[in-house]
C-alpha cells in the first residue's frame, strides 16, 4: 500500500512538472487564454532570471494579502537551498518566505504531515 502511494505521488509530481513546462513553452501562443495573475507571475519570474533581483513591488492588484503557496518535497532538506544552486527555489526563498526550522509531527509521513500543516492539529487529534 505504501509503495502504491509513493508511486502515485511520483506520477502526480511528473504530471505537474510536465504541465508547468508546457505552460512556459506555450506562453507566447496562448497568452490570451492564461489568467492575468499567471501572466504576471511568469513575467516576474523572467524579469528575476534576467536581473537577479526581486521585483520592487511584491503585492499584486486584486489581493489584499499575498497568496499562500506551501511547497512540500519529501526528502528535501532545508540546507539544500544553501548547498546547491537551485535557481527557481532560490527565487522563492529570496523573494518569498522559507521556514528555517520545521519539526515534523509523529509519524513523520507525508500525508499526516500535510494534514497537520493545513489543519493545525496534531496526528493524534486528526487521526491520520
Amino acid at each position: 500500500m505504501e509503495f502504491a502511494m509513493k508511486f502515485l505521488s511520483l506520477i502526480f509530481a511528473l504530471i505537474v512538472a510536465v504541465n508547468l513546462a508546457q505552460i512556459d513553452r506555450h506562453l507566447n501562443d496562448d497568452r490570451a487564454q492564461l489568467p492575468r495573475n499567471l501572466q504576471e507571475t511568469m513575467k516576474d519570474l523572467r524579469n528575476f532570471s534576467k536581473s537577479g533581483e526581486c521585483p520592487k513591488q511584491c503585492s499584486k492588484k486584486g489581493f489584499s494579502k499575498p497568496p499562500l503557496v506551501i511547497l512540500s518535497m519529501d526528502g528535501f532538506a532545508r540546507d539544500y537551498l544553501d548547498r546547491y544552486t537551485l535557481q527557481s527555489l532560490s527565487f522563492i526563498s529570496t523573494c518569498g518566505a522559507t521556514a528555517e526550522r520545521v519539526y515534523p509531527p509523529f509519524p513523520s509521513k507525508t500525508f499526516p504531515s500535510h494534514y497537520t500543516m493545513v489543519t493545525g492539529l496534531y496526528p493524534e487529534s486528526h487521526g491520520i
